[in-house]
C-alpha cells in the first residue's frame, strides 16, 4: 500500500472522515471482541497509511520564513516545539487531530493564536521516542490513542 506523504495538500483543510466513521463503528462493536478486532484492525490501516492529523506547535518568533499564503519554510537553527500531554499516571502524549472541528474542542484553543504542522503518521511515529509513550487522536473527543508499543 501507497504511503499518503506525496498528498498533503496545505491548500485544503486536513479532514479524515473515514476514520471518524471507524472511530465511531467501533464504538457500536465495543462489547463484540472479534467485530472489534477486526474493526481496529480497519482503524490502525487508516492511521497509517491514509490519514494526515493536525499537530500544535510552538515556534520561536522568526522561526519560519513565509513562502505563500499557507507555506512557510523553518530556518536554519530554529526551534520548534510540539504540544504534549500528560495524563495522571504519568504518561506522555502527543495529541492530534483529525481537523479542525477536533482541534477546537482543546480547552486551550484560541482561534488565530494556534499553530500547526499537517503530519502523516510515519512523520509522527519518527517521535515516538523514549519521553513520548504514544500519540493521543483527538483527546478532546474521540480519545483514541496508539501506545509507542502499538
Amino acid at each position: 500500500m501507497e504511503n499518503n506523504e506525496n498528498k498533503i495538500d496545505v491548500n485544503k483543510p486536513v479532514t479524515n472522515p473515514r476514520l471518524l466513521k471507524l472511530f465511531e463503528e467501533s464504538r457500536e462493536v465495543f462489547n463484540h471482541e472479534a467485530l472489534l478486532r477486526a474493526k481496529l484492525n480497519e482503524v490502525f490501516e487508516e492511521i497509517a497509511l491514509r490519514a494526515n492529523f493536525l499537530a500544535i506547535i510552538h515556534l520561536q518568533p522568526g522561526a519560519t520564513e513565509k513562502t505563500g499564503e499557507n507555506t512557510a519554510v523553518f530556518k536554519k537553527d530554529s526551534v520548534l516545539g510540539l504540544q504534549m500531554i500528560q495524563r495522571a499516571d504519568g504518561k506522555v502524549f502527543l495529541p492530534v487531530f483529525t481537523d479542525w472541528t477536533k482541534l477546537r474542542e482543546w480547552p486551550n484553543f484560541k482561534e488565530g493564536e494556534v499553530q500547526t504542522l499537517i503530519m502523516p503518521f510515519d512523520h509522527i511515529a519518527a517521535f515516538m521516542n523514549g519521553e513520548l509513550d504514544g500519540i493521543a487522536i483527538n483527546p478532546f473527543s474521540d480519545n483514541f490513542l496508539v501506545s509507542r508499543d502499538q
